[in-house]
């Protein structure tokens, strides 16, 4: 059995993405993970903005012009892994709809829902790793891993493109 099927997974690309919503639901599940893990980065910044005395309209602006601060903070390669986790996760999603709509399965494949959330915890970067997994509790398991995270983004990419090849098997109805 072959780890990634491209064949296959060419031909499920074709099948869901013939439906132009699929490329919107990609689009957007792709631009809200590198949002959110631009936005978990500046969690306490963005939470004391929310709570500060400035006017409604101060408040939105500051918080969209973290947008133009996640070039200026990251290195090219964790914008390029970054946004590759985002439009991998956005393929999977929309495959998991697409399968979804099909069977009228919430579940039909495990391996998107996990691969899906991978890439939200599979940060591009050390710091906004470390900034989620704070969150969660999970901070200083970051402190003993020898590339500072890289790691994590790399077994995201693999999960991700997995998730996709289990995904697209199921498009084609090879697998139930």
């Amino acid at each position: 059995m072959n780890f990634f099927n491209f064949s296959n997974t060419k031909k499920s690309f074709f099948i869901v993405f013939s439906e132009k919503k699929y490329f919107f639901l990609t689009f957007f599940t792709a631009f809200f993970i590198v949002s959110f893990l631009n936005f978990i980065a500046n969690f306490d910044f963005i939470s004391s903005t929310l709570t500060s005395n400035f006017t409604l309209m101060q408040k939105i602006s500051i918080i969209f012009s973290l947008f133009g601060g996640i070039f200026s903070t990251n290195t090219e390669l964790t914008l390029f892994l970054v946004v590759l986790l985002g439009v991998l996760a956005g393929i999977n999603f929309s495959f998991l709809i697409f399968i979804f709509r099909r069977d009228k399965k919430l579940f039909s494949g495990h391996h998107g829902v996990l691969g899906f959330f991978s890439a939200l915890f599979s940060t591009g970067c050390t710091s906004c790793a470390l900034s989620l997994a704070s969150i969660l509790g999970f901070g200083g398991i970051l402190a003993f891993l020898p590339f500072n995270g890289l790691e994590l983004t790399v077994f995201g990419i693999l999960l991700l493109l997995f998730s996709i090849n289990q995904s697209a098997n199921s498009v084609l109805g090879l697998c139930k």
